[in-house]
């Protein structure tokens, strides 16, 4: 399947999901970036849009911890506080359409976030993914740009070896060893 047909494909598939299903997702997927980014104190993030995973909840989180949380200009991808300063986060939090379990990314096809990962190495990148945005292997090209981790209501991919899968109250975190092709 080439990236455009995934990308409507996907739409649908979040399009079929509940309103109410979606909020439980992003509430769930919130939480879990909180506890990914408690030892960050400057966290990119995005506005969500409706068919993305909403983390409104984290970045409230965050500003009530005292946390700078930038957002990215549509231009240039500088990352902005709130009062407009350039801010150089430690941790950013990427939109997508779809992912896999490479942690590779399918976004909306201008690759602003591929540009910014690649000049930006050694900072982690956090997909955040609706269960149906998940699959074992989406198209990618040279420009592509792997995620640190890529998180679902109910698992973690991370560079490395490991799935981290938990319960979405938190409970039974269960490490397990995936194939070595999730190395970078």
């Amino acid at each position: 399947m080439n990236k455009q047909k995934l990308r409507k494909e996907v739409l649908s598939k979040i399009k079929a999901m509940s309103v109410n299903h979606r909020a439980e997702q992003s509430r769930v997927l919130s939480l879990k970036l909180v506890e990914l980014c408690k030892d960050y104190r400057s966290i990119g993030c995005y506005e969500p849009f409706s068919t993305e995973v909403d983390i409104r909840e984290a970045i409230r989180h965050w500003q009530s911890q005292q946390r700078v949380v930038a957002f990215p200009d549509n231009i240039s991808m500088n990352y902005r506080d709130a009062h407009g300063l350039q801010v150089d986060p430690q941790i950013v939090i990427v939109p997508g359409r779809a992912f896999d379990v490479q942690r590779n990314r399918l976004g909306r096809g201008k690759g602003c976030y591929d540009k910014w990962i690649l000049g930006h190495p050694g900072i982690p990148t956090i997909g955040v993914a609706f269960d149906v945005q998940m699959y074992q292997k989406i198209p990618t090209e040279d420009h592509d740009q792997r995620l640190t981790f890529v998180i679902t209501p109910n698992k973690t991919y991370q560079s490395g070896l490991h799935v981290v899968s938990q319960r979405a109250d938190g409970q039974s975190l269960r490490i397990k060893r995936i194939s070595r092709a999730c190395m970078w």
